[in-house]
């Protein structure tokens, strides 16, 4: 079974904003079931059912804090009302290494912390009103600057249930637009549009799309450019079960 270390965090972005730049020092996610007790008279023991409600929590903490442009307090001045699409890879920024992603992560509490002799530091806690989607990364999270379909990444079979495609774009310098696609294809040659995500005009900028039904084997993302100049983006898919 492969490990991961902290070196292999390798993407935080939150509505577009990347806080890795921000030297985070802590990184969480929970997923827990809901249970209710069930016991009853004659009962001597306590016992509890699931309800089949889940949850999830998203932390993070020790990260510097900034006030320029694209930094961690800009990510957050929209406490606490602003849904958030927050994504993270904690095995490599590279095709087809996991990556995770909630759409309704609501930021709960943003604490400034400040010691004597020491750098201004930042803990982030969000409330997760959605479902956690995890998938594998189509598009890493680098600098493109022309068209281009990336490598496909294999499944191993189609699925049948549909899932979830996210894009989060962190930079886009000169550009006038970029289009992202997830395609699939049954045999690596002949490929269909999955997903066309929304024209990225501005930057940062965060979409999620579900789709329903068949899911083929192979996915990659193609990328169409407008204009001269650069963007730095990360997509990726999960499918549901």
């Amino acid at each position: 079974m492969a490990k991961a270390s902290s070196a292999n965090f390798a993407v935080l972005i939150v509505d577009g904003f990347s806080l890795l730049s921000a030297k985070v020092q802590g990184f969480s996610h929970e997923i827990e079931v809901e249970l209710e007790p069930s016991e009853g008279l004659g009962d001597s023991w306590r016992e509890h059912t699931p309800t089949g409600m889940r949850k999830a929590t998203i932390e993070q903490s020790g990260a510097f804090f900034e006030t320029t442009a694209g930094s961690i307090h800009t990510a957050m001045a929209g406490l606490p009302a602003t849904e958030r699409l927050v994504s993270w890879a904690v095995a490599g920024n590279i095709l087809g290494a996991g990556f995770m992603a909630v759409q309704g992560a609501f930021t709960s509490s943003f604490a400034v912390i400040a010691s004597l002799g020491k750098l201004t530091k930042a803990n982030v806690k969000y409330v997760v009103s959605g479902v956690l989607a995890e998938g594998v990364i189509l598009q890493a999270h680098t600098v493109e600057t022309v068209d281009g379909a990336n490598a496909s990444v294999d499944n191993g079979a189609s699925s049948a249930n549909g899932g979830t495609g996210v894009l989060s774009v962190s930079q886009l310098a000169g550009l006038t637009g970029c289009v992202f696609k997830i395609q699939h294809s049954p045999d690596d040659a002949a490929w269909a549009d999955l997903i066309s995500f929304t024209n990225v005009t501005t930057a940062p900028n965060a979409q999620r799309i579900d789709v329903t039904g068949t899911v083929d084997r192979y996915l990659r993302v193609d990328r169409n450019v407008a204009g001269t100049g650069s963007i730095t983006a990360l997509a990726g898919f999960s499918r549901n079960a």
